[in-house]
């Protein structure tokens, strides 16, 4: 149990000054709204020092002041949420912004990301916002941000870059320090002055580039965050990966030889690539084996009217891979996702004991490999023979 040390603010108002745990190690903190009958209105600096292995804190509504060192040292912390009725603080994705979100207050430092991208919007970049984030390499700030407070960026061991765009107006001096990032920053603007006058590493870009890659960017989140959406709605148990925009399950083949197949979903800016694939491994080692192999599937992908079977000559995955386009579109549909994986699905179906029998041996013909359980190319023979 947590023990709160206090002080007074005003009439049964208090804020926190250290937040004790007897040397255990603690995962999540839900800082109370109130603590004996007094309001907490304040988080000090450095209240949650003694917090070793914090991972999750989670802001009352009652609180209206947080001190930007707040969170110093909280290496482990992976997210910063606020409860939705806070008048003064809001939290995106574990980051914690003004209400307006026009502020970014603070980044957590142990969050796992490597590259991340300021929400449009922003105007300011506060004091100690991303002190210490040690797992960050690249940092984009959209066009909307004017200033950048003081020692923003301290402390980011291995951040390479940040991007600056020609809306800043405001730079602190000790903004960058401790931290070698290269700015890169538009020409004749007022960062690339500041570098200069700072002695600071830069690279020039513009915003035109700049703003072509962060629209980029949000299309493939809305997309991920649709295909998510469809995947949830079709009750599948999977795994998502944000800075990658992929998703990875297993699908159950049970009414066919294979009892299961590995599933990714790929979304990138203007389609979603599905890619489902065996379990059983071909032997690359064989090259009989795999001379048979590659020639069915050469075989089989010229009859395939959608999706293609694909070979990996370093594991000897086989997979099948199909891709759908979402050019035109601003998110997928369920019936977008569930297609392929029901084509996919009834791919393997259909041609999995002629891979069986190629990848096992059986036999070196491929043609012979291609006849098992192609029943309707088997008929298709047939037509042409009675023609």
């Amino acid at each position: 149990m947590e023990e709160y040390i206090v002080e007074r603010r005003g009439e049964n108002e208090v804020a926190i000054v250290s937040v004790k745990t007897g040397g255990l190690t603690i995962d999540q903190l839900n800082v109370p709204a109130f603590i004996d009958a007094n309001r907490v209105v304040e988080i000090c600096a450095s209240a949650l020092r003694e917090c070793v292995g914090l991972r999750f804190v989670n802001i009352p509504q009652s609180v209206r002041f947080i001190h930007e060192q707040t969170f110093d040292p909280c290496f482990d912390l992976q997210a910063i949420n606020v409860a939705a009725d806070n008048a003064e603080y809001a939290s995106v994705n574990g980051v914690l912004f003004n209400k307006e979100k026009t502020t970014l207050v603070r980044y957590p430092q142990g969050k796992d990301f490597v590259k991340y991208e300021v929400p449009d919007g922003v105007k300011r970049i506060g004091a100690s916002a991303f002190f210490g984030c040690y797992q960050l390499e690249e940092i984009a700030l959209p066009s909307s941000v004017e200033t950048i407070g003081k020692n923003a960026f301290m402390s980011c061991q291995f951040l390479k870059s940040v991007r600056i765009p020609e809306s800043v107006v405001g730079i602190a001096d000790d903004a960058f320090e401790n931290c070698d990032a290269i700015a890169r920053v538009c020409d004749a603007s007022y960062a690339k002055s500041w570098a200069l006058e700072h002695n600071r590493a830069y690279e020039l870009t513009s915003d035109a580039t700049w703003n072509c890659m962060f629209e980029e960017s949000a299309r493939v989140k809305l997309l991920f965050e649709s295909v998510q959406a469809a995947l949830k709605d079709a009750e599948l148990h999977f795994d998502s990966d944000e800075k990658k925009y992929s998703f990875t399950f297993k699908l159950s083949c049970s009414n066919s030889g294979l009892r299961w197949t590995n599933c990714h979903v790929q979304v990138r800016k203007n389609d979603v690539i599905l890619r489902m694939s065996s379990p059983i491994r071909c032997d690359v080692s064989n090259t009989r084996t795999l001379s048979t192999v590659v020639l069915l599937v050469n075989r089989i992908n010229y009859k395939l009217a959608q999706g293609d079977f694909e070979l990996d000559f370093a594991t000897g995955e086989l997979s099948f891979k199909i891709d759908v386009d979402c050019a035109a579109l601003n998110s997928v549909p369920q019936t977008l996702v569930m297609a392929p994986l029901v084509v996919a699905k009834e791919a393997w179906k259909h041609y999995q004991a002629c891979f069986l029998n190629a990848i096992f041996g059986f036999s070196a013909d491929v043609e012979e490999c291609y006849a098992l359980n192609c029943v309707e190319d088997d008929d298709d023979d047939d037509d042409d023979d009675d023609d």
